[in-house]
């Protein structure tokens, strides 16, 4: 929700990414801790839906370099890492400025520390950890 706001604020194309457990977020989910992120492709191929809400080639990889030797910084899309850092920081931002528990229907979790200050509370209580051997998760990841 925050990320889509944001990439609506500034006319940018995004699109849910679910979260399916191949990346390095999910030792954080399955410990209960809240995670989230943006995604900007991989070795899967860009779909024609994909093409037309975001450019490029469909059938193409989204990202030819994901996991290989031409991985590095010089294949870095810096317009893109700028867009990325400001979404990032602007649902930091807005993180920040909640001072609530942030609520999504799931199950509290026990609190080991009753005394625990509330934003570390808020923080291990938003979210379930994904239940990723019987379901996708589809948590606030978007691909831009």
């Amino acid at each position: 929700m925050l990320f889509n706001t944001f990439f609506d604020s500034q006319g940018q194309a995004h699109e849910p990414t679910p979260f399916d457990g191949r990346s390095d977020y999910v030792a954080f989910t399955n410990a209960g801790i809240p995670a989230g992120g943006v995604f900007t492709g991989a070795e899967k191929p860009k779909t024609a839906e994909e093409q037309a809400l975001l450019g490029g080639t469909a059938g193409q990889p989204l990202d030819h370099c994901y996991h290989q030797a031409c991985d590095t910084i010089a294949n870095l899309n810096t317009t893109v890492l700028a867009q990325m850092q400001a979404a990032a920081a602007d649902v930091l931002y807005q993180l920040m400025l909640t001072r609530n528990a942030i609520v999504d229907g799931s199950t509290i979790k026990h609190t080991p520390n009753a005394n625990a200050a509330p934003a570390a509370r808020a923080a291990r209580t938003h979210r379930k950890a994904a239940k990723l051997s019987n379901r996708n998760y589809l948590g606030e990841t978007l691909r831009r």
